[in-house]
């Protein structure tokens, strides 16, 4: 569609890009945050937008904006996804036979891989699945199916009132992780600094909890946390408008300069969690661009 030469059109739309943890997805193994960075103490935003969906970014090149469009800033934010456990995704009835059938293959193999891929699968296809794998969380499902085969003690032997007991103590056991997830989020905040960089040009450079996010499930859920208010206005605002000029380089830097030996820079429970897993950096405020 044509442009209109000298006119243009001011709208309220941020800008966002995330970085992914990636989870377990046909077959493949879920990935950890130390491995999905590629430099082991800087998270760089708005640099890698290709093979992003939507959900992660809405640029389309690489820390530019696009044709001759101005940005201007007046907020910025940092969220993280919270932790849910969608219990119905493992509660239904052919899930459950399912769990339970892998719980008795560990019974008679030891083999926990199918129980804990099983468990996996179902939160993922589960709508709105947002579960992330704490550090500890394969070793106590692997707690519960010691108990179910100390109490099963065959696998034909398995009483109904049992294989429930093993079904809900797995539930337990994903909502101890989220609580163990949300224990990581003041592991980001207070141990990294964010810096919005125009033009390699340092705008602003303090410790991530400066950027609250303004977004998300209220902390009174006890099995989720978020930084800061649920709530847009409860956001870092500009005093003065950060202009991002047509075609002009822009990024933002998560650095984490407390470097830690063997665990890159990274606190050492957030550098192992797996995924899935976003962290988001929203430049808040106004576009500018031409009329079609």
């Amino acid at each position: 569609m044509a442009t209109v030469k000298g006119v243009k059109e001011k709208l309220h739309m941020p800008i966002y890009d995330a970085f992914l943890v990636p989870g377990a997805r046909n077959g493949t193994p879920p990935r950890t945050f130390k491995d999905v960075m590629t430099d082991p103490r800087v998270i760089r935003f708005f640099v890698d937008v290709q093979s992003k969906t939507k959900l992660e970014t809405n640029l389309q090149a690489a820390g530019v904006l696009p044709s001759l469009n101005t940005f201007e800033a007046r907020a910025m934010r940092v969220v993280t996804s919270t932790c849910s456990v969608p219990r119905a995704a493992l509660t239904t009835a052919s899930i459950y036979q399912e769990i339970v059938a892998a719980a008795n293959t560990y019974i008679t193999s030891g083999a926990l891989a199918p129980l804990v891929q099983k468990i996996r699968d179902a939160l993922e296809a589960a709508p709105g699945q947002s579960y992330v794998f704490g550090p500890q969380t394969e070793s106590a499902i692997q707690a519960a199916a010691e108990l179910y085969k100390a109490q099963a003690v065959t696998a034909a032997g398995a009483t109904p009132e049992q294989k429930d007991r093993l079904v809900n103590r797995i539930l337990e056991v994903l909502d101890a992780g989220c609580a163990e997830v949300c224990t990581i989020l003041p592991e980001l905040i207070y141990n990294s600094v964010t810096t919005l960089l125009v033009g390699e040009k340092i705008m602003i450079e303090v410790p991530t909890f400066y950027f609250p996010s303004g977004a998300g499930v209220s902390p009174g859920n006890g099995t989720a946390a978020n930084h800061g208010n649920p709530d847009p206005m409860a956001t870092f605002r500009f005093s003065e408008p950060v202009t991002i000029e047509p075609q002009q380089n822009f990024r933002v830097e998560m650095a984490f300069p407390q470097g830690v030996p063997g665990q890159q820079g990274v606190p050492g429970n957030l550098a192992n969690v797996s995924g899935p897993m976003r962290i988001w950096v929203i430049l808040d405020g106004y576009l500018t661009r031409d009329v079609q």
